[in-house]
């Protein structure tokens, strides 16, 4: 997979992710307030395509303000790196994907333990022989990187009940397990390409892996979940996905205990029923202190453009903070208090 000029990002300094259709900008600043003060935007890094390009993922930090990151292409074979940035925006490529077993292309964000060992996963590679997609082949990989560079490849997907495409970030709790969802695979009765909706895998400390849940065909549950997964304290695991739930549209926001069973705690009904709570949610969750979870929709609500949703303790859905902005972007236009089990 080769990469362009227009394809490449840069790495700045603040907390967020801004971006057009051909490049990519994230900002890590000392924001100490949320004033409306002026802040210093300072490129730390930017990329040329050896050390990497269109990195599509969140980065995480370290206790030394240093981040690491994926890029999606670039690197020394053109199927993407692990990357660090250093607080002086010195940047090292950890690892260059090969595009073969090792994997390729990954878009998901990293997770990191104690010991300074990276964990994430690839879109693509892994088993060439197997997901002949028209960019890449293969099904995907879940990858573990040591502080050295060296990579071990955890699982290899192969499109049957393990999952295909794995896609969000990865949760690893504090006994050293593995969590993350993918975009298809699972459940055969699920016709669509590669086959299945997607599922929730865990891989333990020891390295087994399993299936904790796989979506159903009929949708009542969702599928083909595309951000990562968040975890609260008594290890359940949160979610969305941007289809199903109500027919072929809207999308869900789930739960998935320990054993495996799944609770779609709302189902996202776009405009069928005039209740404009949003549809086709791509982005992770995010858990407060109370048990109430945020997320966003990228469509639907009352004008159509995006809702940002709430989970909270009652089970009647009410509305609030309605606003509108620009119509050239994607934007929030909905706060809503949404059943929760």
């Amino acid at each position: 997979m080769t990469d362009t000029p227009h394809d490449r990002g840069w790495i700045s300094k603040t907390l967020f992710l801004a971006g057009s259709p051909f490049l990519a900008v994230i900002v890590l600043a000392g924001l100490t307030t949320l004033s409306a003060q002026a802040q210093t935007f300072t490129v730390l890094h930017t990329f040329s395509g050896p050390d990497g390009a269109s990195p599509a993922a969140d980065l995480i930090l370290d206790s030394a303000a240093n981040v690491y990151g994926t890029s999606t292409g670039g690197g020394a074979f053109g199927f993407g790196t692990v990357f660090k940035v250093d607080r002086t925006g010195k940047e090292t490529v950890l690892y260059s994907f090969k595009g073969g077993r090792d994997g390729g292309n990954p878009r998901a964000t990293l997770a990191k333990d104690s010991s300074g060992n990276l964990y994430g996963t690839t879109y693509y590679a892994g088993n060439l022989n197997l997901c002949p997609d028209a960019v890449n082949p293969g099904c995907g990989v879940v990858f573990k990187l040591d502080k050295h560079g060296h990579e071990t490849v955890l699982h290899t997907f192969t499109a049957g009940a393990d999952g295909a495409y794995p896609t969000g970030r990865l949760v690893r709790d504090a006994a050293g397990n593995l969590y993350g969802p993918t975009r298809m695979g699972g459940d055969s009765s699920c016709t669509e390409f590669p086959g299945g909706c997607g599922v929730i895998f865990k891989i333990a400390a020891n390295g087994h892996f399993s299936v904790l849940f796989a979506f159903a065909h009929a949708g009542r549950d969702g599928r083909h979940p595309w951000s990562g997964l968040m975890q609260d304290a008594q290890g359940n695991l949160y979610g969305t996905t941007p289809e199903s739930g109500s027919g072929i549209c809207c999308g869900t926001v789930f739960k998935v205990i320990k054993d495996g069973h799944e609770t779609v705690l709302h189902k996202f009904t776009g405009a069928h029923t005039g209740s404009h709570d949003g549809w086709d949610s791509r982005a992770g969750l995010v858990l407060d202190a109370k048990g109430n979870l945020f997320g966003t929709t990228s469509r639907g609500g009352t004008f159509d453009y995006e809702t940002v949703f709430k989970g909270g303790q009652e089970r009647q859905r009410k509305c609030a903070d309605q606003f509108r902005r620009s119509p050239d972007r994607w934007t929030a236009l909905r706060r809503l208090s949404l059943g929760r089990e």
